[in-house]
């Protein structure tokens, strides 16, 4: 989709979308027929004084809004305090828009990153299970989650014979029963038992007798 906003206009319809515009707080016009860039209180005033009109007496720009703005309110018929109060507005907008414009992001995408930001609150309210977060760590999770880094692991349950026989050469945390401590094995589905580097071994039909097996270390074994 093409832009609206521009600061260089060209042609009647892109001069007429950006003919006012916002600099250093103030809004200013491309052109009165005599000069170039010109405030819009300056402006304003001009006309006021073209109209026999001795309102706008002051100098300031403050002064010169202040006074419009009265106009505007007081006597709404003044054409120049509407044209002023026109003008005030279609330069607010045009700011407004600029700035979205200047993201590149369709109406869409906009909608597609809330979406996103909001599934990331549900879940940051999961896990931290009611806990404080800091907005640091808020801010990193955000991060991650829009360069995809962010994964959600599964439940770490102890694993049964079925889904050991499908982890042919994966690793597995194996943790003994007795409390003893436990080890990294590889699942070797063939012999129907896990491996350890320096031969230790777990056959199958002791799952759940005197070991069980866990995709991840758990976290009460990371503790002890």
């Amino acid at each position: 989709m093409k832009r609206l906003t521009t600061d260089t206009p060209s042609g009647n319809f892109e001069t007429a979308l950006n003919f006012v515009y916002g600099k250093d707080g103030w809004a200013y016009i491309r052109h009165d027929g005599e000069h170039e860039d010109v405030r819009l209180t300056d402006w304003a005033k001009c006309q006021c004084k073209l109209q026999g009109c001795d309102e706008v007496w002051t100098e300031t720009p403050e002064e010169i809004d202040q006074q419009l703005s009265d106009c505007m309110m007081d006597s709404p018929i003044c054409p120049v305090a509407m044209a002023y109060c026109f003008a005030s507005q279609a330069v607010h907008l045009r700011s407004r828009l600029a700035a979205y414009e200047d993201t590149g992001l369709m109406p869409e995408d906009i909608d597609a990153l809330q979406k996103r930001e909001q599934s990331l609150a549900e879940l940051l309210v999961n896990v931290s299970g009611g806990c404080a977060v800091s907005y640091d760590r808020l801010a990193e999770l955000a991060n991650a989650e829009k360069a995809g880094q962010l994964v959600v692991l599964p439940p770490n349950d102890p694993l049964t014979l079925d889904e050991l026989r499908e982890m042919d050469g994966e690793p597995v945390w194996i943790a003994k029963m007795d409390g003893s401590g436990g080890v990294w094995m590889l699942v070797d589905a063939e012999y129907e038992l896990c491996r350890e580097a320096h031969g230790e071994m777990a056959v199958f039909e002791n799952c759940g007798k005197t070991w069980l097996a866990y995709r991840r270390k758990p976290e009460e074994a990371s503790e002890k």
